[in-house]
Protein backbone atom coordinates (compact mmCIF):
# COMPACT_ATOMS: atom_id res chain seq x y z
CA UNK A 1 0.00 0.00 0.00
CA UNK A 2 3.18 2.45 0.81
CA UNK A 3 4.32 2.06 -2.54
CA UNK A 4 0.97 2.69 -4.02
CA UNK A 5 0.95 5.75 -1.97
CA UNK A 6 4.45 6.72 -2.94
CA UNK A 7 3.84 5.94 -6.92
CA UNK A 8 0.55 8.80 -6.67
CA UNK A 9 3.02 11.11 -4.44
CA UNK A 10 5.70 11.39 -7.16
CA UNK A 11 2.66 11.45 -10.10
CA UNK A 12 1.00 14.12 -8.15
CA UNK A 13 4.39 15.84 -7.98
CA UNK A 14 5.97 15.45 -11.46
CA UNK A 15 2.33 15.57 -13.57
CA UNK A 16 2.81 19.56 -13.58
CA UNK A 17 6.70 18.96 -14.63
CA UNK A 18 5.57 17.47 -17.72
CA UNK A 19 3.54 20.45 -19.26
CA UNK A 20 6.46 22.54 -18.55
CA UNK A 21 8.22 23.51 -22.45
CA UNK A 22 11.56 24.83 -22.29
CA UNK A 23 12.08 27.92 -24.27
CA UNK A 24 13.43 27.63 -28.04
CA UNK A 25 17.10 28.71 -28.59
CA UNK A 26 17.14 31.36 -30.67
CA UNK A 27 16.91 31.19 -34.22
CA UNK A 28 20.68 32.48 -36.02
CA UNK A 29 19.89 34.03 -39.19
CA UNK A 30 22.80 34.63 -41.86
CA UNK A 31 24.59 37.86 -42.19
CA UNK A 32 23.15 40.03 -44.95
CA UNK A 33 26.22 41.33 -47.01
CA UNK A 34 26.31 42.72 -50.53
CA UNK A 35 29.93 42.36 -50.90
CA UNK A 36 29.54 39.60 -53.17
CA UNK A 37 28.39 41.97 -55.98
CA UNK A 38 30.67 44.45 -57.60
CA UNK A 39 30.89 47.65 -56.02
CA UNK A 40 29.32 50.83 -57.34
CA UNK A 41 32.05 53.35 -58.19
CA UNK A 42 31.59 57.01 -57.35
CA UNK A 43 33.78 59.96 -58.24
CA UNK A 44 33.83 61.16 -54.30
CA UNK A 45 36.60 61.27 -51.97
CA UNK A 46 34.63 59.41 -49.34
CA UNK A 47 30.84 57.81 -49.17
CA UNK A 48 29.02 58.31 -45.90
CA UNK A 49 26.30 56.32 -44.48
CA UNK A 50 23.30 57.90 -42.23
CA UNK A 51 20.64 56.04 -40.58
CA UNK A 52 18.30 58.64 -40.57
CA UNK A 53 15.16 56.21 -39.71
CA UNK A 54 14.70 55.43 -36.05
CA UNK A 55 12.73 51.98 -35.76
CA UNK A 56 9.08 52.83 -34.43
CA UNK A 57 8.47 49.91 -31.55
CA UNK A 58 4.60 50.37 -30.53
CA UNK A 59 1.95 48.81 -32.95
CA UNK A 60 0.94 48.87 -35.41
CA UNK A 61 4.77 49.42 -36.60
CA UNK A 62 6.41 45.63 -36.44
CA UNK A 63 9.66 45.84 -38.15
CA UNK A 64 11.54 45.81 -34.81
CA UNK A 65 10.32 42.06 -34.50
CA UNK A 66 11.97 41.18 -37.20
CA UNK A 67 15.61 39.41 -37.35
CA UNK A 68 17.23 42.60 -39.59
CA UNK A 69 15.14 44.98 -39.46
CA UNK A 70 14.77 46.73 -43.12
CA UNK A 71 16.23 49.88 -42.55
CA UNK A 72 19.70 48.37 -41.57
CA UNK A 73 19.85 46.00 -44.66
CA UNK A 74 19.87 49.08 -46.80
CA UNK A 75 22.12 50.83 -44.52
CA UNK A 76 24.62 47.52 -44.74
CA UNK A 77 23.81 47.69 -48.79
CA UNK A 78 25.09 51.38 -49.12
CA UNK A 79 28.40 50.18 -46.85
CA UNK A 80 29.10 47.43 -48.82
CA UNK A 81 28.32 48.32 -52.35
CA UNK A 82 29.10 52.40 -53.05
CA UNK A 83 32.91 52.97 -52.90
CA UNK A 84 34.44 56.20 -53.58
CA UNK A 85 37.19 56.47 -55.91
CA UNK A 86 37.52 59.96 -56.28
CA UNK A 87 39.71 62.55 -55.30
CA UNK A 88 37.20 64.98 -54.41
CA UNK A 89 33.27 65.90 -53.18
CA UNK A 90 31.70 63.13 -50.92
CA UNK A 91 28.31 61.27 -51.21
CA UNK A 92 25.95 60.86 -48.53
CA UNK A 93 23.49 57.80 -48.73
CA UNK A 94 20.59 58.59 -46.05
CA UNK A 95 17.86 55.46 -45.14
CA UNK A 96 15.32 57.94 -45.07
CA UNK A 97 12.28 55.35 -44.10
CA UNK A 98 12.10 51.25 -43.23
CA UNK A 99 9.00 50.89 -41.69
CA UNK A 100 6.72 47.45 -41.64
CA UNK A 101 3.06 48.09 -40.50
CA UNK A 102 0.95 45.45 -39.36
CA UNK A 103 -2.68 45.83 -40.98
CA UNK A 104 -5.52 44.16 -39.76
CA UNK A 105 -7.93 42.45 -42.18
CA UNK A 106 -11.34 41.89 -42.17
CA UNK A 107 -12.31 38.45 -41.37
CA UNK A 108 -15.67 36.44 -42.94
CA UNK A 109 -18.35 36.12 -39.86
CA UNK A 110 -21.34 33.85 -39.41
CA UNK A 111 -21.37 30.44 -41.01
CA UNK A 112 -18.89 31.42 -43.97
CA UNK A 113 -16.60 32.35 -41.18
CA UNK A 114 -16.77 28.58 -39.74
CA UNK A 115 -15.57 26.97 -42.80
CA UNK A 116 -13.42 29.75 -44.18
CA UNK A 117 -9.53 29.79 -43.22
CA UNK A 118 -9.23 34.36 -43.83
CA UNK A 119 -5.66 36.12 -43.94
CA UNK A 120 -5.60 37.71 -40.55
CA UNK A 121 -3.08 40.34 -41.44
CA UNK A 122 -1.09 42.07 -44.09
CA UNK A 123 2.02 43.69 -43.41
CA UNK A 124 2.96 47.36 -45.98
CA UNK A 125 6.57 47.86 -45.69
CA UNK A 126 8.25 51.26 -47.08
CA UNK A 127 11.76 51.42 -47.83
CA UNK A 128 12.90 55.15 -48.45
CA UNK A 129 16.66 56.03 -49.48
CA UNK A 130 18.67 58.87 -51.13
CA UNK A 131 21.87 59.44 -52.09
CA UNK A 132 23.59 62.78 -52.17
CA UNK A 133 26.86 64.43 -53.82
CA UNK A 134 27.95 66.76 -52.20
CA UNK A 135 30.80 69.73 -53.01
CA UNK A 136 33.64 70.39 -50.33
CA UNK A 137 31.91 72.91 -48.08
CA UNK A 138 28.46 69.92 -47.87
CA UNK A 139 25.92 71.87 -50.10
CA UNK A 140 24.09 69.74 -52.49
CA UNK A 141 25.02 69.05 -55.79
CA UNK A 142 22.87 66.23 -57.38
CA UNK A 143 20.74 63.65 -55.76
CA UNK A 144 18.66 60.45 -56.25
CA UNK A 145 15.75 59.25 -54.18
CA UNK A 146 13.88 56.25 -54.21
CA UNK A 147 10.54 54.87 -52.31
CA UNK A 148 9.48 51.62 -52.47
Amino acid sequence: MLKIRNLFLALFILAPLAACETTPAPRAFADLRYSHLPPIQLNAARVIVVQQYKSNTAKPHVEAEFPVEPAAVAAQWARDRLRATGATNSVRATIVNGAVVEVPLKRSTGLTGVFTNDQSERYDATLEGKIQRLAPGGRERASVASRA
